[in-house]
C-alpha cells in the first residue's frame, strides 16, 4: 500500500468596490458584503467598518469579484 496525499486548496473570495465620484475621484475598497437598492450604496469594509455612499452623489460605481486560490 503507497501513502495517500490528499491536494487542499483553500479558496478566498475577494470583492472589490470602485467608486467614482463626480469630481473624478476614484475609491477603492475591500469589502466583505455590498448592497445597492434605491439610491443607496451599503459596504461592509474588510476592516468591519460599514460605509454608506448616496448613488446620486457618483458618477458610476462597480463590484468586482475575485476568487483566490491559496
Amino acid at each position: 500500500m503507497g501513502n495517500k496525499f490528499t491536494l487542499r486548496k483553500e479558496v478566498m473570495t475577494v470583492i472589490i468596490v470602485k467608486v467614482r465620484w463626480f469630481d473624478g475621484y476614484l475609491d477603492e475598497f475591500d469589502v466583505t458584503e455590498v448592497s445597492f437598492e434605491g439610491e443607496l450604496l451599503w459596504m461592509q469594509l474588510a476592516g468591519g467598518e460599514n460605509r454608506h455612499i448616496p448613488t446620486r452623489e457618483v458618477r458610476w460605481f462597480s463590484v468586482t469579484v475575485v476568487e483566490v486560490v491559496e
